[in-house]
């Protein structure tokens, strides 16, 4: 049966309303943060489905690793950094914030130049932490203001210097949470010290190894929410902190998928968050925690769909090489497989050094396979540092195999005539 919010409640069985809290409340299997919420103390159940959504995200991550395994290396890389672009560039489009892919292409690209004044920089670069599994430290304010500072706050000085905190670590005024035709949604908590003391608690709770720790991410997604410690840059900031805490529980390639599918659910993740800050529901973060729970499963399931059909596509092209290109050798043949690896996984497709270290060839010799595969049948073009990337045209690779097995076909049927 599905969970009733408290809210709900208030208005469809209000003889029963407090008698609904107070067995939610004093239940066994309620967990208490010692935190206020709008005015009641916080706490959340461990319901059935609670439970039942738990474990099958836990099924449903343990079967991306066979599926990863199934693909080449290079594939894989490809297909990580394309999601994380999608992940970067939605988690900004959340906040009506516009980025382009190219822009955070070419930023990806473009990391070792150090170079501050770009846009996005830092929030790009917070991202391409999870790809390199670099450890985070998460249990002060300073942490939180750290993170901050080094994804947004260069970006919201190049735009709204004014949203800047203003505090010892975050805002020193209030703020209002505005809905996008500006109805105000929520007040965030005020004043600093009041920030702090919260943000230390939902840390800690963070922090306490005692409960499930994808309820600790979901709670404390709802929590940085409700305390709204900065001016600008929370949602943003709050989505990193959750990919980056499930990169450590699930497979790291599930941490770049969570704002595509928030965005895709994005009025229940808003209404989630106007169930739980009203007063009418009394501090119970159940309907939250079950509606993040239900976001991180259907990421993953999202995720297997498409690399099972991207790995469906990718043995369909690699069988048609040899039909295509018979009398080449295997090295000509590795040529093509990464170059449709490139078309299927990749944003721009392979960079030219790329195939050198992943051939093992001089560029000579790469000059002269290229030269071999008609020209239609791949692209190449400069992106960032005159560097030229590669990739396989594959509806112009599918008629040349249709072609060639047409061609088969009517062969077999001549001998067979003879």
């Amino acid at each position: 049966m599905a969970y009733k919010d408290l809210r709900k409640l208030f208005f469809a069985d209000k003889d029963n309303y407090e008698s609904i809290y107070q067995n939610r409340f004093s239940n066994e299997s309620a967990i208490h943060l010692g935190i206020e919420i709008s005015g009641n103390p916080a706490f959340f159940l461990i319901t059935p489905e609670i439970l039942q959504l738990s474990m099958e995200i836990l099924r449903l991550n343990s079967s991306l690793a066979p599926l990863r395994e199934v693909l080449p290396g290079k594939a894989f890389s490809q297909y990580r950094n394309t999601c994380l672009i999608s992940e970067i560039t939605l988690t900004n489009d959340i906040e009506n914030v516009h980025s382009s892919r190219r822009e955070i292409s070419d930023l990806l690209s473009a990391l070792s130049q150090h170079d501050n004044r770009k846009r996005f920089r830092g929030l790009v670069n917070k991202y391409a932490m999870l790809l390199n599994d670099e450890p985070r430290q998460l249990e002060t304010c300073q942490d939180i203001r750290n993170i901050f500072d080094e994804m947004v706050s260069n970006e919201i000085k190049m735009d709204k210097p004014d949203h800047l905190p203003d505090g010892n670590i975050f805002r020193a005024e209030s703020v209002t949470v505005y809905s996008g035709s500006d109805k105000p949604l929520h007040q965030g908590l005020y004043p600093e010290k009041l920030i702090i003391q919260t943000m230390n608690q939902a840390l800690e709770f963070l922090n306490n190894e005692t409960v499930e720790k994808l309820l600790r991410i979901s709670v404390f997604h709802y929590l940085f929410g409700y305390i709204h410690p900065f001016y600008d840059g929370n949602g943003r900031v709050s989505r990193f902190i959750s990919s980056y805490l499930l990169s450590g529980v699930l497979d790291p390639i599930v941490s770049f998928h969570l704002s595509l599918t928030i965005k895709e659910q994005i009025t229940n993740y808003y209404k989630a968050f106007e169930i739980c800050n009203d007063p009418r529901n009394k501090g119970d973060l159940t309907p939250f925690v079950l509606m993040f729970l239900q976001i991180i499963r259907d990421s993953i399931k999202e995720l297997i769909s498409d690399l099972k059909a991207k790995i469906g596509e990718f043995k369909y092209y690699l069988e048609r090489i040899t039909v295509v290109f018979p009398k080449q050798n295997s090295h000509f043949w590795q040529l093509c497989s990464l170059l449709i690896q490139a078309a299927l996984f990749s944003e721009d497709g392979i960079p030219t050094h790329e195939l050198l270290e992943s051939m093992e060839i001089s560029r000579n010799t790469l000059s002269t396979y290229l030269k071999k595969l008609p020209e239609e049948l791949y692209s190449s073009k400069r992106i960032t540092s005159n560097i030229k990337h590669y990739k396989m045209n594959l509806p112009v690779f599918e008629e040349y195999s249709n072609k060639a097995l047409q061609s088969i076909s009517s062969k077999s049927i001549d001998n067979t005539t003879i």
